[in-house]
């Protein structure tokens, strides 16, 4: 507990949490009339058996690396800035006034000399070249292509085509048509002689079918075997169907009335 003056209410610890307690005034008036009031400890983080040894191992630990880190981090930005500058340094004033140089030399020593032998000799040459190759194509075409072309004309190409046009196409198109006339005759034959003898033997055989054997059978079917077989039915069921269903009805009444009777006793 702290005063300042004996007149003054007690500073307990229920004040540290910074609403001013009851009927005391404000800190400006307590300023202004000279006297010094301590401020409000800030609330712990933890119980102290806990903070206090985090705290320990924070200093003897995490201090030292986070130190090292920075230092190490400045002596980094340190030689960056140094090699940095001595680089551009050597850059600005040593190997660009070099590669240029080079550059210079390579370009008057190997590129000029290059352009002029290829527009005053390569030029030329080529042109020249160009010139005898086209002499000697057309000189080649006259003595040698067109004879051989005139030849393979003459020799081949106008004998195959009187060949075919005089003397195979002839033979060739009445073969077709002989063939032709055989396959419109061998038509006719199937058409005429084979067919229609066949389509009235079909036709005949077809009535024969339903005369002799289709209306007999139906006639048979629908007038003696389905009245016979519904009378037969008929009897049968009167005969056996109906005691059988009795007997079975009267069977499962019996075996129901004795369950009835086992179940109540």
């Amino acid at each position: 507990m702290i005063s300042g003056d004996p007149g003054d209410p007690p500073y307990t610890r229920e004040d540290r949490t910074g609403a001013p307690p009851a009927g005391s005034r404000p800190a400006s008036s307590r300023l202004a009339a000279g006297r010094l009031e301590p401020e409000p400890e800030p609330a712990p983080a933890g119980p102290a058996w806990l903070v206090v040894p985090l705290r320990a191992v924070a200093f003897v630990i995490v201090l030292p690396f986070r130190l090292l880190y920075d230092l190490v981090r400045l002596i980094g930005k340190c030689l960056g800035w140094f090699f940095g500058g001595i680089w551009n340094v050597l850059y600005k004033w040593v190997l660009a006034p070099i590669g240029r140089a080079i550059g210079a030399t390579l370009y008057y020593l190997l590129v000029v000399p290059a352009r002029w032998i290829y527009r005053v000799l390569l030029t030329p040459v080529g042109h020249g070249i160009v010139a005898v190759l086209r002499w000697i194509g057309w000189l080649l075409d006259l003595v040698l292509l067109k004879p051989i072309v005139w030849l393979l004309n003459v020799l081949i190409a106008i004998p195959a085509v009187f060949l075919w046009k005089y003397v195979l196409y002839p033979v060739l198109a009445l073969i077709g048509r002989m063939f032709r006339a055989i396959g419109h005759g061998i038509a006719w034959v199937w058409n005429v002689l084979v067919v229609p003898p066949w389509r009235y033997v079909g036709r005949m055989l077809l009535w024969l079918w339903r005369v002799f054997v289709a209306i007999p059978c139906t006639w048979l079917w629908t007038s003696v075997l389905r009245p016979v077989g519904r009378g037969i039915a008929a009897v049968w069921n009167v005969v056996v169907g109906v005691p059988y269903r009795a007997v079975r009805q009267a069977l499962r009444d019996v075996r129901l009335t004795l369950r009835r009777m086992f179940r109540g006793a």
